[in-house]
């Protein structure tokens, strides 16, 4: 993604790779980018919003995209109740968020929640689709046990492509989910299993890391994704603002 900075006469492009080296986009522009999807004052996006926040969710998205493949589990066999993923995305904010730290700032996991779905129209927006299902799939704890086929399907089919590509495969698919198995049993033995939304906040953190060291992509890409959102949204609330010394855009101040 680039974006125009005008200066005088003078017009140059930056990338988000490019943050934190001199001249490049910094907070500042990225809150811009989000609030003023249009363009405000010195910054125009080339890109509109809407293809920032699908880039910045593009792992989320690329789970979920395996995860929806998934015929059924006990969750989801049992007919989940309209919108009951907003009871798991809720649990999911607090998991994320130290929101018991004294310092943290004066958010409630509502207000992050609902920041959430309105800032990437989670409710409405067919790329977001697939989301309210994996979060489903997440919430069935002790289907981390046995992972379905599609989400081994996926593995299999990344460690094929690097094989084609040259590149170092690392460990097989049966010693991945024997992994992943043992660390599953090392999880169960102390926290049960319980649903995540049932569980209490240090299982909860817990069964979260299993997803982030999972041997099996899809887990990984999950995990990644979610905390991207999470912390993005977080970002884009003022109090967060206030707790780094952030004063807002300049347009914004008087």
């Amino acid at each position: 993604m680039f974006w125009k900075r005008e200066n005088g006469s003078e017009t140059t492009r930056s990338s988000p790779s490019d943050l934190g080296q001199p001249g490049a986009l910094d907070g500042a522009d990225i809150e811009r980018a989000l609030k003023y999807p249009d363009g405000v004052g010195s910054l125009t996006p080339l890109w509109p919003r809407r293809e920032f926040l699908l880039g910045v969710a593009g792992s989320l998205l690329s789970a979920c995209r395996v995860m929806a493949q998934i015929e059924g589990t006990r969750s989801l066999l049992t007919a989940p109740v309209a919108n009951e993923w907003h009871g798991v995305l809720g649990a999911l904010v607090p998991t994320i968020l130290p929101f018991e730290h004294p310092r943290f700032p004066a958010v409630r996991r509502e207000d992050v929640e609902a920041e959430l779905v309105r800032l990437f129209h989670i409710d409405d927006d067919p790329d977001f689709a697939t989301l309210p299902r994996a979060l489903l799939l997440f919430d069935d704890v002790p289907a981390f046990e046995a992972p379905p086929a599609p989400i081994v399907d996926d593995q299999v089919r990344d460690l094929a492509e690097r094989r084609r590509r040259g590149e170092s495969t690392g460990i097989g698919i049966d010693e991945a989910l024997a992994r992943d198995r043992a660390e599953w049993a090392s999880y169960e033995s102390r926290y049960g299993r319980a649903r995540f939304v049932d569980q209490s906040i240090e299982a909860r953190r817990a069964y979260l890391s299993l997803w982030s060291a999972s041997e099996l992509l899809t887990r990984r890409r999950f995990y990644r994704g979610a905390k991207s959102l999470v912390c993005i949204t977080a970002y884009s609330l003022r109090p967060f603002w206030e707790a780094v010394g952030y004063e807002g855009p300049l347009l914004g101040r008087g």
